[in-house]
């Protein structure tokens, strides 16, 4: 796409003097990739201006374009028609970029124009999907950042209950079957009548406990005993029946869950110990 990460990389190095707030190690280590500001940071107007200033005029239009498109799903008290203009400037662009690679054959694999194949489709996906919903919607408008895949999310999460590796990757005949039992699972999991009641106290409860179904007399009959009550046992009374559970100096088995593990998001936590202390500073030692 003609997009060459030095652009940043000269803006990090002399962020002292050009005031830009631009740390090295956000370009070349990519640290802490999840972090909102830091996005907000690589694609701002002082990092535009700053490259348009070094002759770096392609990065510099394309920070404009993300970040533009960035406040069009996120930003609120911006119109309907400049948001859809934003984002079909970052949607024309892409493909206009990648279009010599999209019009010849073998099609693209992986990557298209440097950019995961993945990555590239969901952005033109959520593009014309955010457009289409002005139309779809009864009122002719809606919050965009109501949108969002957490519905898809979560019912796709229940296939990795049903596959037996744990990673959600069905068969083609197991398909059919994973789908009625998923949608069952929804269905009664966003049922609004659902109840789900358990006391945890002596006191009576706050609020009435209603029964999920109707029980006949004839299955609850029972003897009816008394029970004793020893008023005198206290807790200090009873025999100790265990002991305090100490530390030992062995390793789990392996079909134990290994101690001292880390996160999941260890990957992508920011440490700034993993960073050398020139980069901290800005210094260039090449």
């Amino acid at each position: 796409m003609d997009i060459n990460p030095s652009a940043w990389h000269k803006v990090a190095v002399a962020s002292k003097e050009n005031g830009s707030g631009l740390n090295v190690a956000f370009v070349e280590d990519l640290v802490d990739t999840q972090s909102n500001s830091i996005a907000q940071l690589t694609f701002s107007t002082k990092v535009e201006e700053i490259m348009t200033k070094n002759n770096d005029i392609h990065e510099a239009n394309f920070c404009k374009l993300i970040r533009e498109w960035y406040e069009a799903v996120d930003e609120k008290g911006i119109k309907a028609k400049d948001r859809i203009i934003r984002l079909l400037n970052l949607r024309e662009f892409l493909l206009d970029k990648c279009s010599t690679s999209l019009n010849r054959f073998p099609p693209p694999g992986s990557h298209i124009c440097s950019m995961p194949s993945g990555l590239f489709s969901g952005l033109l996906i959520s593009f014309e999907r955010l457009i289409q919903l002005y139309r779809i919607s009864k009122s002719g408008t809606y919050n965009v950042r109501a949108i969002g895949s957490l519905d898809n999310e979560t019912f796709f999460s229940s296939f990795r209950d049903l596959d037996h590796r744990g990673a959600g990757v069905l068969r083609t005949t197991a398909i059919p079957k994973a789908m009625s039992i998923a949608c069952e699972i929804l269905t009664t999991r966003l049922n609004p009548d659902r109840g789900f009641y358990f006391t945890t106290t002596r006191k009576l409860p706050v609020y009435t406990a209603h029964c999920l179904e109707d029980v006949s007399e004839e299955s609850t009959e029972h003897s009816k005993e008394e029970a004793e009550i020893f008023g005198n046992h206290k807790p200090f009374d009873l025999p100790r029946t265990t002991t305090a559970k100490r530390k030992r100096a062995t390793i789990s088995s392996y079909d134990n869950c290994p101690h001292g593990a880390q996160g999941i998001r260890q990957y992508h936590r920011k440490d700034e110990d993993k960073i050398l202390p020139h980069k901290r500073a800005c210094l260039n030692v090449d």
